[in-house]
């Protein structure tokens, strides 16, 4: 059984490797599906990625600064390459166990910059995932006070 930190510390030279060579944006929005399917998935609800969670989580993501996006895209290289070494597949193609273990680690690590960026991808899976409507109705929001239809039609 690995350790934690060795776990992580290879999880971090495997998406140093990958950032090398480089990570289209269809495989960042797979490994935000996989995350958010495991993060906010809940009997009733549907699964965040058949809405386009890990899309509209990207999308949120474009805006922020490059120095951002580049350390979001290295950490997503990160848990995408680094269960390679332990499971021989790539996040998305784990199952729910191994998926679980590898946020928990992230969860449970003694060093705080995996629990930030943990915590990082928690709130931009959640911009994603509970900003479709269908989603409002399953946990039982009728959506914005504002008028949306003003809103959409502009000023």
């Amino acid at each position: 059984m690995w350790s934690r930190r060795r776990f992580l510390s290879l999880g971090v030279a495997g998406g140093g490797a990958a950032l090398l060579l480089g990570l289209a944006p269809a495989r960042e929005v797979q490994i935000l599906d996989a995350l958010a399917d495991r993060l906010f998935f809940a009997p009733g609800m549907p699964k965040p990625s058949t809405l386009g969670a890990g899309a509209r989580a990207w999308a949120f993501a474009m805006e922020l600064p490059a120095f951002d996006r580049a350390q979001l895209r290295g950490l997503l290289r990160a848990i995408d390459w680094g269960p390679c070494l332990r499971w021989g597949a790539r996040f998305p193609n784990l199952g729910e166990a191994e998926q679980d273990a590898i946020l928990t680690a992230l969860c449970e690590a003694e060093a705080l910059t995996p629990r930030l960026a943990l915590q990082a991808l928690r709130q931009l899976l959640a911009m994603g995932t509970f900003t479709h409507p269908t989603v409002w109705a399953a946990i039982g929001y009728d959506g914005p006070t504002i008028g949306l239809q003003a809103w959409e039609e502009g000023p």
